[in-house]
């Protein structure tokens, strides 16, 4: 196995050395089903990777909670660690303000944080979105169907 995963669902007993180190902070609200996906992913490159599965502590979590609550980490336990890439999954927030998201605060720490702890970093779909108009300045409309938005973002 070239995969090894420090914490989420899909937690192993192995992990790679001398692998590189993913973070992904998973605000999907089906997390079991996007964790399997990533590993699935990043597993069929034949690289040596470990992943750490995070959610916001802030958070009030519908799906699932006490089981996510248990496997997956907060920001405040990798927050002095340092990683090869952060993956900021999305979530089905793309109409709501900014000021109504109970992990928005978090949210914002954690871009700060990533500057300075992470080489590389993407964002997919409402948190590329956030991204562009926090750090970018840049606004944007939307239509009531659904798109997709992915934003890569390498820090320097």
């Amino acid at each position: 196995m070239m995969v090894g995963v420090r914490s989420g669902f899909l937690k192993t007993d192995h992990i790679a050395s001398e692998a590189k180190e993913i973070l992904i902070l998973n605000l999907m609200p089906d997390r079991r089903h996007v964790e399997k996906n990533f590993f699935d992913l990043f597993n069929s490159t034949k690289r040596k990777l470990n992943l750490t599965f995070i959610v916001p502590a802030t958070h009030k979590i519908k799906h699932d909670s006490l089981a996510v609550r248990q496997v997956y980490k907060t920001f405040a336990d990798i927050k002095d660690n340092y990683y090869d890439a952060l993956l900021v999954t999305g979530a089905s927030l793309e109409f709501i303000d900014f000021s109504q998201i109970d992990y928005f605060p978090e949210f914002l720490e954690i871009l700060k944080w990533r500057k300075k702890h992470v080489t590389f970093s993407t964002f997919e779909c409402w948190s590329a979105m956030a991204l562009s108009r926090i750090e970018y300045h840049l606004d944007y409309s939307l239509e009531r169907k659904k798109g997709f938005w992915y934003l890569r973002n390498a820090c320097i």
